[in-house]
């Protein structure tokens, strides 16, 4: 690395770290502390959530839904977690201590004569849920409340968290639908569905869904489930598009996975020579791209057929999910993203036979197709995700499936180009990288040690990627070496992660959730960079 690329990266970072600053100035400004509480307990910082919301508490309208939140990321400091997912219809009990100092100020909260009924109510009800206290009249007054025509608002949704807990489903998902459906709650009558489809089947669900109010509802990802497993392929087909794009996605992660998305572009842009031939390579990359992000269509309905026909799903028995991973995972998301790459493929051979065309541009057509894949995925993990998941997913996956993608790519081009002469060598490099991609989200998933393992299976799909690189750039044109692109991209995307977690949860935490997540992406990072220094 030169000096001039070290002063820029620091500069990069230095001026990351400015802008962090003023993100989490303006968010004081412009947020409130409960939505900034939300944000670390999403991220789990649970102690600095509790002690935010306890001040909005303390100093701003008391509601319903903002003494839940407070007493759970409480449970949380003070409790031993009873699920490994954090899951939030799981109440953390077993707590470590009989009363803290904060303990007794939650009942002192309580207690206040300017709380509305409700609040007071409900507070009592789940503070007690929590200290495993609840007596049986307490536990009536609430069930009258969440019974009356019309119920008190969050009754039935609290009855149905702690049904849930306690392994009555039926109550559990009787308590969401009547919350749903009364106020219009799509998160509750998304929990029903999920509690009816484990503990009744399907059947079950289509019971559910001939009430308007809940078909209504229910999201477009249900439907296309249950259309499926009915065998309905003309409302399958129907909900299908719509379960996949449906999302809103939050603007800070859409402008996170733009520059993440540019900054790969341009590096791959760079690699594919595009200053020689502007106006074919140019069209040719948009059009992977925008291909690739398609590819998550096909996706989820490979993923809804694998769920209903052959039932792979994750479960966290080892065995099962290394099928899952690799026969499930694997697969539906190397296929589609290579059948997506298919329309690109008479274009590519017509231009290799009259030579405006080369094996490097399969290569970066299929990377690219690879790059539009990851931009989608990296959304959906900001919206399902923890932050420290959803930032440390998001640092890698983009390399991850441009690598993948191009390496599949390049297989089919040759297979397509001479099939009795490749046809063995794609069918492993296929089934390689299928495999290759499920031992890494295997790996990812595993609690512990097992997690860096992972860092492995992907420093040896750098190799595979690089090495093909140097079979198919014959030589190394004038410009911005690719290693100044590839360092000072990363450094824009590490950054602008930066900004925005110092947007949600301040530059502290920020820098400690990136750190969770950056120890791995250093070691690929040192790999990658020495392999581009022979480019």
């Amino acid at each position: 690395m030169t000096r001039g690329l070290r002063w820029f990266v620091v500069l990069i970072l230095l001026a990351s770290a400015a802008c962090g600053a003023l993100a989490n100035k303006l968010a004081h400004s412009r947020r409130t502390n409960e939505a900034r509480a939300a944000a670390l307990a999403h991220a789990g910082k649970y102690g600095n959530a509790e002690t935010l919301y306890f001040s909005q508490i303390e100093h701003g309208a008391v509601t319903v839904p903002l003494i839940v939140a407070f007493l759970d990321a409480h449970r949380y400091v003070n409790s031993t977690p009873l699920d490994e997912d954090g899951r939030p219809d799981l109440i953390p009990i077993k707590p470590k201590k009989a009363e803290t100092v904060r303990d007794h100020a939650i009942d002192v909260l309580l207690e206040r004569e300017d709380l509305s009924r409700d609040v007071a109510l409900l507070g009592h009800y789940w503070n007690d849920v929590g200290l495993n206290r609840v007596s049986e009249d307490e536990r009536l007054e609430v069930e009258r409340a969440a019974d009356a025509d019309p119920p008190m608002p969050w009754a039935n949704h609290l009855l149905a968290r702690e049904a849930f807990y306690l392994t009555r489903h039926d109550a559990a998902a009787r308590r969401y639908l009547r919350e749903g459906v009364l106020f219009d709650r799509h998160d509750d009558i998304d929990s029903a569905l999920a509690i009816l489809e484990v503990t009744g089947g399907f059947p079950a669900v289509g019971e559910a869904l001939t009430d308007p109010r809940v078909d209504r509802l229910a999201s477009a990802w249900t439907h296309f489930r249950y259309a499926v497993e009915i065998r309905d392929w003309r409302r399958a087909l129907g909900w299908s598009w719509v379960s996949t794009f449906h999302g809103r996605f939050s603007l800070g992660p859409m402008i996170l996975a733009v520059v993440s998305g540019l900054a790969w572009l341009v590096f791959c842009a760079r690699l594919g020579r595009i200053g020689e031939r502007p106006f074919v390579r140019g069209p040719l990359y948009v059009a992977a791209l925008a291909l690739g992000m398609i590819s998550v269509y096909p996706t989820d309905i490979l993923i809804a057929l694998q769920e209903s026909v052959l039932h792979l799903e994750h479960t966290g028995e080892t065995l099962h999910d290394i099928l899952y991973f690799f026969f499930g995972v694997g697969f539906r998301e190397e296929l589609s993203k290579l059948l997506l790459f298919v329309p690109l493929l008479p274009l590519l051979l017509r231009g290799f036979r009259r030579e405006w065309i080369t094996k490097l541009d399969v290569l970066v057509c299929g990377a690219l197709v690879g790059l539009g894949f990851a931009a989608v995925e990296n959304l959906l993990y900001f919206e399902h995700e923890d932050l420290s998941t959803a930032m440390a997913r998001f640092l890698t996956a983009n390399f991850l499936h441009m690598s993948m993608t191009g390496l599949t790519s390049l297989a089919l081009f040759e297979f397509a180009r001479e099939p009795d002469k490749n046809s063995f060598e794609f069918s492993q490099t296929l089934f390689a990288v299928m495999a290759v991609h499920g031992a890494y989200d295997f790996f990812l998933s595993a609690k512990g040690g097992a997690s860096y393992l992972a860092m492995g299976v992907f420093i040896l799909l750098a190799q595979r990627f690089t090495s093909a690189v140097h079979t198919t750039r014959e030589r190394v044109e004038r410009g911005l070496p690719l290693l100044h692109i590839f360092i000072s991209g990363m450094a824009f995307v590490v950054g602008a992660s930066f900004v925005y977690a110092s947007w949600l949860v301040g530059p502290a935490v920020a820098a400690a959730v990136l750190v969770e997540g950056m120890f791995g992406v250093v070691i690929i990072l040192f790999f990658f960079v020495q392999e581009l220094r022979r480019l």
